[in-house]
Parts: C-alpha cells; sequence; structure tokens
C-alpha cells in the first residue's frame, strides 16, 4: 500500500506506539516509502506509560526508535493523549519531543470511543483547558511545531487547532475499506467504499458529504463525532 501510495505521489504514514520499531523495520518502512510515522507518547514515566498502554519492561526500545527514525528523516508526530492519569507528562513530553528532534508534538485529550468508554481517565472541559494554557506557557518561543487535536481552541494559546472536518483525511484497513474516523462509532458510520473497488475520488466526496459544516458553532465536525458537545458550548 505504501509502494503504491509513492507512485501516486500520496503521503502515506502509520499511527503506532513505537514498541516495535527496531532499525531493520524502520529501513522497510522507508524503503517502502512511509515518511510519516505518528507515534503514541504519553509518558516518560514508566509507571504512567504502563498504565495506559500496558506492561513495558523499558522505555529504552521506544526511545531508541524515536531517534531512529527522526535519523532516518522521517516526519515523526508524537502524539500525547492527554488524561487525567497523565496531565502532569504533558510538559516533561513536550521537553522530550524537543530533545529528540522531532517534526511535530500533538496533544489529543481523551475520547470517549474505543477502550476508554467506560474509563474514569476523561478530564473536564476546565480541566484540559487548563493544561493546555500551562503546555502554552511552557513552550513558548521554543520553535517545536504543535497541534491540539479534537478541540475547540482556547484563547491566548497560539498553537495550531486540527478539527476533523477539515481535513482531507480517510484511514484504510489492511482490507482496503476506508473510514474517516476510528473514533466514531462503528454504527454511526457511513460506509465510504473500499479502495479494491471505489475510486479514491468517490471515496473523497462521500467524505465530504458526511462532515457537518458550520453546523456546530462554525466548527466543521464529523456526523456522530463524540466530542461534538465540547465544540456545542465553546
Amino acid at each position: 500500500m505504501a509502494k503504491c501510495c509513492q507512485r501516486l505521489g500520496i503521503r502515506s504514514g502509520i499511527n503506532t506506539n513505537g514498541l516495535l520499531l527496531d532499525s531493520t523495520r524502520i529501513q522497510l518502512l522507508k524503503e517502502a516509502g512511509v515518511d510519516v510515522m505518528k507515534v503514541s507518547f504519553d509518558s516518560i514515566n514508566k509507571a504512567i506509560y504502563c498504565q495506559m498502554r500496558g506492561f513495558l519492561s523499558s522505555l529504552r526500545p521506544f526511545f531508541n526508535g524515536i531517534k531512529t527514525l527522526v535519523k532516518n528523516r522521517f516526519k515523526v508526530i508524537l502524539r500525547f493523549t492527554l488524561s487525567r492519569i497523565n496531565r502532569d507528562q504533558l510538559v516533561p513530553c513536550y521537553s522530550a519531543a524537543q530533545d529528540l528532534g522531532v517534526y511535530k508534538f500533538q496533544i489529543k485529550p481523551l475520547i470517549r470511543a474505543g477502550r476508554a468508554m467506560d474509563s474514569d481517565f476523561f478530564l473536564n472541559k476546565e480541566e484540559v483547558n487548563d493544561a493546555l494554557l500551562r503546555i502554552s506557557h511552557a513552550s513558548t518561543g521554543t520553535g517545536l511545531l504543535t497541534e491540539i487535536l479534537c478541540w475547540p481552541p482556547v484563547k491566548g494559546i497560539g498553537f495550531i487547532y486540527k478539527i476533523c472536518g477539515s481535513v482531507d483525511k480517510i484511514y484504510v484497513s489492511p482490507k482496503l475499506s476506508t473510514s474517516i474516523c476510528n473514533y466514531v462509532p462503528e454504527a454511526s458510520q457511513v460506509p465510504m467504499g473500499n479502495l479494491a473497488r471505489v475510486s479514491l475520488a468517490d471515496i473523497l466526496r462521500r467524505r465530504h458529504d458526511e462532515v457537518w459544516t458550520e453546523s456546530v458553532n462554525g466548527y466543521c465536525l464529523i456526523r456522530g463525532c463524540p466530542n461534538s458537545t465540547y465544540f456545542e458550548s465553546s
């Protein structure tokens, strides 16, 4: 799939926890044409990391993988999922991202979907906004490109805000079925089509049909977005 995207001039990337990114796999991905690696980066503390992601004997291989990606000129995006467990890790993770020389740092407040649905790890809107203000103050003048995902803009913060309805991005499964967002409940998702049978142009047209345009306080969201209530109250 990556080589096909490369021939078509389409940028491809992988979302990963980064735990299997050894030198051999990184080289294979590079040769295949993958140039964006989005790695979950939720803590520099092993105990907190394990609480969020499962058992890990050491964080050293994880950091070595990120360093190898940067060395091989991948566009490395570190994504921090902000929750009650790790909010005190936000500034340390941001500082570590700077030291690693990555391309971009993303912050995504935990979304009520998937495994997180029944957890009590969620922060309320005021707590999320306070955490974002703190990282904004800590990052003044650092130069690391920082984005806030799936969250309404907070006054006084100069970060980039990325909201699903304004980005032409699709998710592709190993069986080539496509979807707009992996956080929208499956029952609410409209089938986008399979890349083996439907053209990319048609899939993108269907994607645009499933976006609410200026219906949630002026924000473009995907139908069924679990975070829509935050935008309605902004």
